[in-house]
């Protein structure tokens, strides 16, 4: 009983054991943060200077060339280049952290090429939300991809004119922030912290599957640096966490007077970067189920429990099975069967191997297992059965369900790999049915 919270022991239920269900959606659920992944390119936080990775990683490059390249700015040291090459550099980010949410926000520092008209060739697709950078006359303006129905679009400009240099890149970097509202396929522009534009409908069935994607050009390179992905607007992030390490702002474009925002000609939504056939194929591949929620039952012997309702333990919320060991006719305790229930939101292709379970001993509350006593995925389906041993099913243990990327995936491989060089040959699902 050591294993239980103080709060738990103050129940004085002596004879029972707990069950308890982390609810590890993701790396952010266990800690009273909102869910973000960001990335500054900075040799501190990891990114060395190089090519990008084309095996998994939070960031892929899927064709074309992209590099982490030194470059010294008011605060930053590296920075992201996309391109310039043939094929258009295209880089997959993994939005896994965020997936969850019905409501996601991506914020980008961006130096991006103007391109005509004709190009038509955008730099950022965050779940069907599409912006680009086109050339008006001497100067450039940023647009924003407006899906009128499944099979036709047309381009908004924002009325941010910028200068741009004599290779026809924006002189400034922009700071440009998306929100999207995944229920209704709806997003909002700001740029440099001004709204731009609002109301803008996303190309339809992109915003479920929530693929983020940053594309280069074929003639000159687009520079890319702070990269936010997030469950709350970026500015509300930064004052709960202090993000981005309290760097200070880099100076925001040098507009001109404000351009009247009208609208332009695009290709239908077939016809968009995302929609060839090696992205199309790396985002079904790539993209994560988003889970919903999970619950479990255990029965032991002839008696089945189920989880509570959530409750909140020492800060931390959690969800209980309270329940007693039964045993046989010689006073052995017997096994306890799982049974794992995920409700996931599914887009084509996701990949339901990296919805992940795992059951361990409760070394520490709340975050901190011991011994891993089962593992498995949900590749075979939304319902998973488990075996608690008998030696076990007097202890206080935790389950945690998650998607991959997670805080679980360290534990989990190492438990997997035991299993493997135990029976000496791959594996399944470790103790599952």
């Amino acid at each position: 009983m050591s294993a239980i919270p103080s709060c738990l022991r103050r129940l004085k239920l002596q004879p029972l054991l707990a069950l308890l269900c982390g609810l590890a959606f993701t790396g952010a659920a266990r800690v009273a943060l909102p869910a973000y992944w960001f990335a500054d390119f900075e040799a501190d936080a990891g990114w060395r200077a190089g090519a990008l990775p084309v095996e998994k990683a939070a960031t892929r490059l899927v064709q074309g060339q992209a590099k982490v390249i030194a470059r010294a700015e008011q605060d930053s040291a590296q920075v992201l280049q996309l391109g310039p090459s043939t094929p258009f550099a295209a880089v997959f980010v993994d939005t896994t952290v965020v997936a969850s949410a019905p409501v996601v926000f991506c914020e980008v520092i961006v130096k991006p090429p103007a391109v005509s008209g004709d190009a038509d060739a955008e730099f950022l697709d965050f779940g069907g939300a599409v912006v680009g950078f086109f050339r008006n006359g001497a100067r450039g303006e940023v647009r924003a991809l407006f899906a009128r129905s499944a099979g036709e679009s047309v381009w908004i400009s924002t009325g941010l004119s910028v200068a741009l240099d004599a290779a026809g890149a924006s002189t400034d970097w922009l700071r440009l922030g998306v929100r999207l509202d995944r229920r209704t396929e709806r997003w909002d522009l700001r740029i440099n912290g001004h709204p731009a534009l609002a109301g803008l409908r996303a190309l339809e069935g992109r915003a479920a599957g929530l693929a983020l994607w940053l594309y280069g050009q074929d003639t000159r390179p687009t520079l890319v640096d702070d990269l936010l992905v997030t469950t709350v607007a970026p500015a509300t992030l930064e004052k709960l966490i202090h993000a981005r390490q309290q760097r200070v702002p880099r100076p925001g474009a040098t507009a001109s007077a404000p351009e009247p925002q009208l609208v332009h000609r695009a290709p239908a939504p077939a016809a968009r970067r995302s929609a060839q056939p090696a992205l199309e194929k790396a985002t079904r591949e790539w993209t994560a189920p988003v889970l919903r929620a999970w619950e479990i039952s255990l029965r032991v012997g002839d008696t089945t429990f189920k989880n509570g309702p959530e409750v909140e333990i020492e800060g931390h919320k959690t969800q209980l099975i309270i329940y007693s060991p039964r045993y046989d006719d010689q006073g052995n305790a017997l096994p306890g069967e799982l049974t794992l229930t995920a409700d996931a939101e599914l887009s084509p292709g996701a990949d339901l191997s990296r919805v992940r379970w795992l059951i361990a001993e409760m070394k520490k509350w709340p975050n901190e297992p011991g011994e891993v006593v089962a593992a498995g995925d949900f590749r075979t389906g939304l319902v998973q059965t488990a075996t608690i041993p008998a030696e076990w099913i007097r202890k206080a243990t935790t389950v945690q369900v998650w998607t991959a990327p997670g805080n679980g995936d360290v534990p989990w491989w190492r438990f997997r790999q035991r299993q493997e060089d135990s029976r000496g040959s791959t594996a399944g699902p470790a103790d599952a049915r």
